[in-house]
C-alpha cells in the first residue's frame, strides 16, 4: 500500500466531498432559517471570516501603542498605517474572495460551522461568482466605508446587511440576493483509507488514497479476500468490521440516495449487480490458485509455507487474534447498544407487522395489548402486502382504547428499483389488495420453486420441495431458510463445499452467512429476479381506497433520486421519516424535503414480533418534537 502524506490525504478528502455534493450531496444540502440556531452559526461564521481579515489592524493598534510607549520612532506612524491599509485590502478583498472560491463557496468561518455559499438551487457556485460576491459583499464596502466614514461607516453597512439578512427567508445578505446565492449546511460524509492488496495497487497507476466510508464495500472486501488475504488478514477484518459498523450516507455516480455504490447496491430486482466480481468468484480463484500452488510444490519437492520462518506464522496468528478481537468488540458494542433496557417509546408507531405476514409472529391482540400496556395512543398494522389484519386490528382497536389507523405495505417496483409503499386509511376491503395479495402469494411461490431449482443445480443437492413448501404456511423457502437447511443437516456438512466455509470462517454463523451471500447474494448463481406492481398504479390504487401513500423507510438509503422524483410526481402523500434503519443523515433529508414539497411525516418501528430481536413495538426513534409532526397525519382520526 502506497504511504500518503497528510496533505494528500486532505486533498483527496476534499475532492471526494465535491464529488459526491455535485452528485447528489446538494439535494441534501439544508437551507439556513430562522431559527436561533441558524443565527448564530451565520453569525459566528461572519465574525471569524472578520476577524481574520482584521488581523493587519489588530497588529497596526500594536503598532500605535509602540508608538505612543516611545519604542516605535512617530515618524513611521504615516507608513505604518498605509501598510496596515493594504493588509486590509489584501486579507479583505483578495485572500477571502480566492479562498472562498478555491474550497467551493466555503470561506474560514463557513468551513468551521460546515456552511457554504451556493447557488439558490443549492447546486455548485462558479468561482467568479464567489469571488465578485465576497469582493462586493465584504472586502469593498469594508474598504470604501472605512475609508470615507471610519469606523461609524462600516458598522452601519454590517448592520443594513445583517437586518437584511434577518428579513430574508433564508438569511441572505444584500449581494447574496445581487449574484443569487445562498448559506446552506453542507452534508458531512465518514472518509476512511482503504487499504489495497499490494498487486492491485502496483497495476494502478494513481490510486484513489481516500474514499467515502461506504463506497463500495462489497467489492473492496471480496478483492482483499481474493488477493490479498495471506498479506494483511487484520487489515482486512477490521476494514470488515468498521464497514458494518458505521454505515454513511454516500451517494453513488446516478445521484442517488443509497449508501453504497452502484455495483455495491444492485443486488435487488432494481439493481444490477454484474460489475464487480462476486466472492464466489473470488474464492473459485482463490482454490484455482492454492490448487496450482500444491501441483508446484510436488513438482519442485518443495513446500514454501513451511519454509517460512516461526515468527512470521505467530505474527500472522497474532494479527488474525487482533483482527478477531476488533471485530468481536465491534459486535458486543453493537450488541450492547440494541439491548438498551430503557428505549425511548413513540406514542404513535404506523409500521407493525402481525402474523399476517410472512416474516412476523406477533398476535394481532398481542399487539393492542402491549401498546396499552406500553402508553402508545395510535398504531397502524401494515402487513406486507396482507390488509386482511385490519378487521380484526378494528375490533381489538376498541376493545383495548388504542386508536389505529388502517394500512398495509406492498412491494413494488419504479425504474428498475424495488420500493415499498406504505396505504394508511385504507378501505381494506377494495378488491385491489385482495389481488396484491394473491399476486404476492404466487410470487413467492414461484421464486422460492426457482431459488430451490437453481440450488440443486449448483450444487447437485437434491432438496424436497414439495414437503417444504408443505410445510410452510406462505408457501415459500427464503434464502436463509435454504442455508440453514444445508448447514443444519449432518450429511450436507460434510459436503465439501460446505466444509470450505466452515473451515475459512471465523465463525458457523459467518460460514453461513458468506454461504448465504456467495449463492443468492448479488450476482450469485441462486439469485432470482422479481417483478413487482408499478409503483405509480400502487400510489393511485391506494388513493382510490381512500387511503394515503406514504414511502416505506425500508432501503430507503438506496433508493436514487430519480425514483424520489417519480414518486414525487407520481402524488406520493409523504416519507417515513423514523424508522430504525434510517440514520440521521437520511432523517435531516426526508425533513428537508418534505418542508420543501409539503407532505406528511410518519413514524414505524418495523415490530416483527420474536421475528427480529432488533425490532420494538413504539421504538421509531422519532424525537419529541418529530412525534408532533408525525401526529399532524394522525389527526384525521380525530374527525372520524
Amino acid at each position: 500500500m502506497a504511504i500518503y502524506g497528510k496533505n494528500e490525504l486532505e486533498r483527496a478528502r476534499r475532492v471526494k466531498e465535491e464529488e459526491l455534493y455535485i452528485k447528489e450531496g446538494y439535494k441534501k444540502a439544508v437551507l439556513l432559517g430562522r431559527n436561533w440556531n441558524d443565527y448564530t452559526n451565520h453569525l459566528f461564521a461572519f465574525l471569524i471570516d472578520l476577524n481574520i481579515c482584521l488581523i493587519p489592524v489588530y497588529l497596526w493598534g500594536v503598532e500605535f501603542i509602540l508608538i505612543l510607549s516611545g519604542v516605535i520612532s512617530p515618524v513611521y506612524f504615516d507608513l505604518l498605517f498605509y501598510l496596515m491599509y493594504g493588509l486590509l485590502f489584501l486579507t479583505s478583498c483578495i485572500l477571502l474572495p480566492l479562498y472562498t472560491a478555491a474550497k467551493g463557496g466555503q470561506s474560514w468561518g463557513d468551513r468551521y460551522l460546515g456552511l457554504r455559499l451556493v447557488r439558490a438551487d443549492k447546486k455548485p457556485a462558479s468561482a467568479i461568482r464567489l469571488v465578485c460576491r465576497q469582493l462586493f459583499g465584504f472586502g469593498i464596502p469594508m474598504m470604501v466605508f472605512g475609508y470615507f466614514f471610519s469606523i461609524f461607516g462600516v458598522v452601519g453597512w454590517w448592520l443594513v446587511d445583517g437586518l437584511v439578512a434577518l428579513c430574508s427567508p433564508h438569511q441572505q445578505t444584500i449581494f447574496d440576493w445581487v449574484f443569487n446565492l445562498v448559506d446552506v449546511y453542507v452534508p458531512r460524509y465518514d472518509m476512511k483509507v482503504i487499504k489495497e492488496p499490494e498487486a492491485k495497487a502496483q497495476n494502478k497507476e494513481a490510486a484513489q488514497p481516500l474514499q467515502a466510508a461506504p463506497q463500495k464495500p462489497a467489492a473492496s472486501l471480496a478483492d482483499g479476500r481474493a488477493e490479498g488475504q495471506s498479506q494483511d488478514p487484520a487489515a482486512l477484518l477490521a476494514a470488515k468490521a468498521a464497514a458494518s459498523a458505521s454505515p454513511v450516507f454516500s451517494p453513488n455516480a446516478k445521484n442517488s440516495t443509497q449508501p453504497a455504490s452502484k455495483a455495491a447496491s444492485s443486488s435487488q430486482p432494481e439493481l444490477d449487480g454484474n460489475e464487480e466480481p462476486t466472492r464466489r468468484e473470488m474464492r473459485k480463484k482463490e482454490k484455482r490458485a492454492r490448487k496450482a500452488e500444491k501441483e508446484k510444490e510436488k513438482q519442485t519437492g518443495r513446500n514454501p509455507k513451511k519454509e517460512g520462518s516461526q515468527e512470521a506464522g505467530q505474527a500472522e496468528m497474532a494479527a488474525l487474534a487482533a483482527a478477531a478481537s476488533v471485530e468481536a468488540a465491534v459486535q458486543e458494542d453493537h450488541t450492547a447498544q440494541q439491548e438498551k433496557e430503557d428505549l425511548p417509546i413513540s406514542r404513535i408507531d404506523l409500521h407493525i407487522r402481525s402474523n399476517f405476514s410472512d416474516d412476523s409472529d406477533a398476535e394481532v391482540e398481542d399487539i393492542f395489548l402491549q401498546a396499552r400496556e406500553k402508553g402508545i395512543d395510535v398504531i397502524s398494522i401494515t402487513d406486507h402486502n396482507n390488509a386482511r389484519s385490519n378487521a380484526l386490528a378494528m375490533h381489538f382497536a376498541r376493545l383495548y382504547g388504542v386508536r389505529y389507523i388502517p394500512g398495509v405495505e406492498i412491494d413494488c417496483q419504479l425504474f428498475g428499483q424495488r420500493v415499498r409503499i406504505l396505504g394508511y386509511y385504507i378501505n381494506w376491503n377494495d378488491p385491489f389488495f385482495d389481488g396484491i395479495e394473491r399476486l404476492s402469494l404466487k410470487r413467492e411461490k414461484d421464486i422460492s420453486e426457482a431459488r430451490i431449482k437453481a440450488f440443486e443445480k449448483e450444487t447437485d443437492l437434491k432438496i424436497d420441495t414439495d414437503s417444504l413448501l408443505a410445510s410452510s404456511r406462505f408457501k415459500i423457502m427464503t434464502s436463509d431458510q435454504l442455508t440453514d437447511l444445508v448447514f443444519d443437516s449432518p450429511e450436507a456438512r460434510e459436503l465439501p463445499l460446505v466444509r470450505d466455509y466452515l473451515a475459512t470462517s471465523p465463525s458457523e454463523e459467518k460460514a453461513r452467512k458468506a454461504f448465504e451471500e456467495d449463492y443468492f447474494g448479488p450476482g450469485g448463481p441462486c439469485r432470482i429476479k422479481a417483478e413487482y406492481p408499478g409503483a405509480l398504479k400502487v400510489i393511485e390504487a391506494i388513493h382510490k381506497a381512500g387511503g394515503m401513500a406514504i414511502l416505506s423507510g425500508w432501503h430507503l438509503e438506496r433508493i436514487s433520486n430519480d425514483v424520489i422524483e417519480g414518486l414525487l410526481a407520481g402524488g406520493i402523500d409523504g416519507f417515513e421519516v423514523f424508522a430504525p434503519n434510517n440514520s440521521d443523515q437520511t432523517k435531516a433529508f426526508l425533513l428537508s424535503l418534505v418542508n420543501e414539497e409539503k407532505l406528511f411525516i410518519t413514524a414505524g418501528s418495523d415490530y416483527h414480533g420474536r421475528c427480529r430481536k432488533d425490532r420494538h413495538l413504539g421504538v421509531t426513534t422519532a424525537t419529541p418534537k418529530g412525534e408532533q409532526f408525525v401526529s399532524i397525519f394522525t389527526r384525521a382520526l380525530d374527525r372520524a
